[in-house]
């Protein structure tokens, strides 16, 4: 992860950041009536959080289940989170 935050440094200028891409698209989502209206930027946090703090689960062996089924459970949670009801 060290190596992810220096890497950021490395990006163009002009290029925006990973968390601001989240944030713009569920700002438009949630404009657009297809996420329900939640904070753009705490729906960023809850994003890269969940996905963060899985990968680091799963390269300690902390989970010990089939990548297909982490990622069939990630996707359920992002669709919960964000998805209209």
């Amino acid at each position: 992860m060290a190596r992810h935050h220096e890497s950021v440094g490395e990006l163009p200028p002009d290029q925006p950041l990973p968390k601001d891409v989240f944030v713009r698209v569920i700002a438009q989502g949630a404009a657009a009536g297809q996420f329900r209206p939640l904070d753009p930027h705490l729906g960023a946090a809850m994003m890269i959080g969940l996905l963060m703090r899985t990968v680091f689960f799963m390269q300690r062996k902390l989970v010990d289940l089939p990548a297909e089924d982490v990622q069939a459970e990630v996707c359920g949670a992002v669709q919960r989170i964000f998805l209209t009801r």
